[in-house]
């Protein structure tokens, strides 16, 4: 009976650990900005609170453009694909932005590993169409999941000054020779296969460094 409490206390520390809002600044779309404690919940708006005891106010695309999470460096924005707004995660922004879309909520209540999966950048692909990632806590994290299979990860990419992000996945290798014709050694890569769709954060890294004015 004991080690039933024991193990019933340490599950209900550890859920409440994980549901405590987190230090993150908002950014709303008539260009004001706050400090404060958030949340993203599962229906992908925003729980936020200025003082970390007081009652939470919700945002949406309505209300809010983007939110910045301070510890783990985490961002997110609402963006327009396809006339309807997203909550995508920033993956690498400059010039050329690339942001995600994952099947899994982008809820903040997750664990170290749950929030390994979600790096993109970092991922280590293996020849059976997983990955691993080496995460910020130490840990290798191994993955099976392939990336590309249906209901994956889609990546969208937006030039600075375009209104909406493009959807690249179908048709990818021609889109991105494309998109990416004024940088010549990039197109080079990708004709040749090296990098693929699930490289796009790569992609974009390599172009905003070597390709971007």
């Amino acid at each position: 009976m004991i080690k039933i409490l024991i193990n019933f206390c340490l599950i209900f520390l550890s859920i409440s650990m994980f549901s405590q809002p987190l230090a993150a600044k908002i950014f709303l779309i008539d260009q004001t900005d706050f400090n404060g404690y958030a949340d993203i919940l599962k229906n992908g708006k925003i729980e936020f609170r200025i003082e970390f005891d007081e009652e939470p106010t919700i945002f949406d695309e309505f209300d809010l453009r983007r939110i910045e999470f301070k510890e783990s460096n985490d961002i997110f924005e609402y963006v327009l694909v396809e006339n309807k707004s997203l909550l995508l995660k920033v993956v690498s922004e400059s010039d050329v932005t690339v942001y995600a879309k994952y099947p899994e909520s982008f809820s903040t209540q997750k664990t170290e590993r749950e929030l390994a999966k979600e790096d993109y950048i970092n991922r280590e692909y293996a020849y059976n169409g997983g990955y691993k990632v080496k995460w910020r806590d130490g840990n290798t994290y191994n993955f099976y999941d392939n990336p590309l299979k249906s209901g994956e990860t889609v990546f969208f990419i937006k030039r600075k000054n375009d209104n909406s992000v493009r959807n690249i996945k179908n048709g990818f290798r021609k889109k991105a020779i494309s998109f990416f014709n004024d940088c010549p050694y990039l197109v080079e890569i990708i004709e040749n296969r090296e990098w693929k769709y699930q490289d796009m954060p790569k992609i974009v890294v390599y172009y905003n460094e070597m390709c971007s004015l």
